[in-house]
């Protein structure tokens, strides 16, 4: 988090020009990259203050108005979710597009950085990336002059060490359980071994996991669907009839085509139980749906499905057969468009930009949620 607020503030001193020095002959005002200022700056702010209606609830604490707020305590999930969440769609169109680019680099590393589980191939990727940024932010910004040479701040540097720790991280967190510095390796190695044991243990007799059986104690109401997914309320107390033909469409299309399945148009078959929210085990989420939210709440609850995303308007338990005992758990989903892929190559998958629901209404598996996402509005130009 430290170095999130120290690239952070460096990166907002120079495109709204408030750096704490400028040295002769270097003006503010010969910055082709200082652009967050006047209204620019005060109609950026808002456009962050709004984005947070959009935020899911495990995005954790949603970013203020930096315009009014950047010097009041501002937090470090704050700076994240503004500068590497909310910055690659808010600020395309205002900074120069060879520096909007630059700043997607950085971008991509840290998302991959802050990933639970990340791969070889793409920690080498961004390795290349952290190399190319840190060569441009002296070119695009220090430009090779005496009088700038301050731009060139440590943390600029920092994240070329911070793909070198990824690496590392296993090391560190068994070296912090010795208590004995004597015979330090041998002492490092017994506890990569008690922890194998513990986890292979944990693995064959899942009660000695004293956290995940905590977990297991769903709360009133939840339903429990396998695979560690719970659907929990609110819940319909009984079964409601689909109001639309646009969703009772997208039933028979998901019947037809999954189950190989005629669509029985009797009336019990049109009957669903509505849930609002899903546990995702594998992310630690709930994801909501447009039907069991509030107005005055984060109420965006968007999941990847291979890769498209969709706001779910609500999940159900339906029965495909009348001789089904269990009803099967779906998941009702206003599929957003195909995205802009010159952003997203550019971006390097992280600016994702797509129409709502222009692909239309379908019903999908619950369980094939995969975590959830926010899709804020994205800035005309």
């Amino acid at each position: 988090m430290h170095y999130i607020l120290n690239i952070g503030d460096l990166l907002y001193g120079l495109w709204t020009g408030k750096l704490d020095k400028v040295y002769d002959p270097d003006t503010r005002d010969s910055w082709p990259w200082k652009k967050l200022v006047g209204d620019v700056w005060k109609q950026h702010g808002d456009a962050v203050s709004a984005c947070c209606h959009f935020l899911p609830d495990s995005f954790d604490r949603e970013p203020r108005n930096p315009a009014e707020k950047v010097n009041s305590g501002y937090k470090a999930k704050e700076w994240q979710h503004w500068i590497f969440g909310l910055g690659p769609a808010l600020l395309y169109g205002i900074l120069p597009h060879e520096y909007w680019l630059h700043f997607r680099k950085l971008v991509h590393v840290v998302r991959l950085l802050h990933q639970r589980s990340t791969s070889r191939t793409a920690l080498q990727q961004a390795y290349k990336l952290v190399l190319e940024f840190t060569y441009e932010f002296e070119t695009l910004y220090y430009q090779r002059r005496a009088e700038r040479i301050h731009f060139v701040r440590q943390s600029v540097h920092t994240p070329m060490h911070m793909v070198e720790e990824i690496r590392r991280r296993l090391i560190g967190s068994l070296g912090s359980e010795i208590r004995q510095p004597v015979h330090m390796f041998a002492n490092l190695s017994q506890r990569g071994l008690f922890r194998a044991q513990l986890n292979a243990l944990k693995a064959m007799d899942p009660t000695f996991d004293r956290a995940a059986t905590k977990a297991a104690q769903l709360p009133q109401g939840t339903i429990d669907i396998g695979d560690g997914f719970q659907l929990r309320p609110k819940i319909d107390n009984v079964p409601r009839v689909i109001d639309t033909v646009i969703e009772m469409d997208a039933l028979k299309s998901y019947i037809s085509s999954q189950w190989d399945a005629v669509f029985d148009s009797n009336r019990d078959r049109t009957r669903i139980t509505r849930c609002a929210r899903l546990v995702l085990p594998e992310v630690g989420q709930t994801a909501r749906s447009q039907w069991g939210s509030l107005l005055d709440f984060q109420f965006s609850s968007n999941f990847p499905e291979g890769f498209e995303l969709g706001e779910v308007q609500y999940y159900f338990r339906y029965k495909i057969r009348e001789s089904d005992i269990t009803p099967t758990p779906l998941a009702m989903v206003s599929v957003f468009g195909i995205p802009d892929h010159t952003l997203l190559k550019e971006s390097f998958g992280t600016l994702w930009v797509a129409r709502m629901g222009e692909a239309g209404m379908r019903v999908i598996p619950a369980k094939t949620v995969q975590s959830v996402v926010a899709m804020i509005p994205f800035p005309s130009q």
